[in-house]
C-alpha cells in the first residue's frame, strides 16, 4: 500500500504541519479539491453573468434616459 507525506499549511494563522496518509485518504483529499475548485468555477461563472447582465441594463437605462447618448462612446 502506497503512503504521502504531506505538507500542510493553514492559509489564516500559518500553522504548518506534516501528515502520513494512505493512498485512499490522499485519493478522497483529491475528490474534495476537484469538486471545490468546480464549485468556485461554477460560482465565478454565476457572479460573473449577474455583473454582466447588471451592466447591460444600466447601459439600456442610461440610453433609455437619455442620461448616455450613443456618441459618448
Amino acid at each position: 500500500m502506497q503512503h504521502w507525506r504531506i505538507e500542510l499549511r493553514c492559509p489564516d494563522c500559518e500553522d504548518r504541519g506534516t501528515v502520513v496518509e494512505h493512498q485512499a485518504v490522499v485519493d478522497s483529499f483529491d475528490e474534495l479539491l476537484e469538486q471545490g475548485a468546480a464549485d468556485l468555477a461554477r460560482d465565478l461563472h454565476a457572479l460573473v453573468e449577474i455583473a454582466i447582465d447588471a451592466e447591460v441594463e444600466q447601459l439600456h437605462l442610461s440610453l433609455a434616459s437619455g442620461r448616455l447618448r450613443p456618441q459618448d462612446f
